[in-house]
């Protein structure tokens, strides 16, 4: 009885450790948070939009990604922390901005040095996100290097 108990209580714990050290890892790495201008290698999110309308029933969601590094971007994938998630990928060429049609993304220079790329979504999440309330962002971009960053923010939805 008291092995069964303790092999429950290590597998809880391994389990527990697990899920935290992803968490840390795939959110935390090479990231800076900020509710202003946040940026990280290059990559900032120069504007980041949430507008709700409760009575209409709608809601749209919009972002813009600039790139004032010198690494060219492969792939951008942005997500707004919605119920549910809202995601927005890069097509393969700054023309094709962030839209969920392109997801998932293609691998081409969606955003090469010097460049903006944008995009916006009305989906059920941006529908379903409150006025007043602060939204968690993530933008993701990989670099035709090999080496990626994240950028991580929070918006509060505004309505209109």
């Amino acid at each position: 009885m008291k092995r069964s108990m303790l092999l429950a209580v290590v597998v809880v714990v391994i389990l527990v450790v697990a899920v935290g050290g992803y968490l840390a890892v795939s959110m935390g790495k090479g990231t800076t948070s900020s509710t202003a201008a946040p940026s990280a290698n290059g990559i900032a999110v120069t504007s980041d939009t949430l507008v709700v309308n409760a009575n209409a029933g709608t809601g749209t969601w919009s972002i813009s990604v600039e790139n004032t590094g010198n690494l060219t971007a492969s792939i951008v994938t942005a997500n707004i922390g919605t119920s549910p998630p809202l995601l927005l990928c890069s097509g393969n060429s700054p023309s094709s901005g962030l839209f969920y049609k392109n997801c998932p993304s293609l691998a081409g220079s969606p955003l090469p040095p010097n460049q903006t790329i944008t995009g916006s979504s009305s989906g059920t999440g941006a529908q379903s996100a409150t006025a007043g309330n602060s939204y968690a962002v993530s933008v993701h971009v990989q670099f035709t290097n090999g080496q990626s960053t994240w950028v991580n923010s929070t918006i509060t939805a505004t309505s209109g």
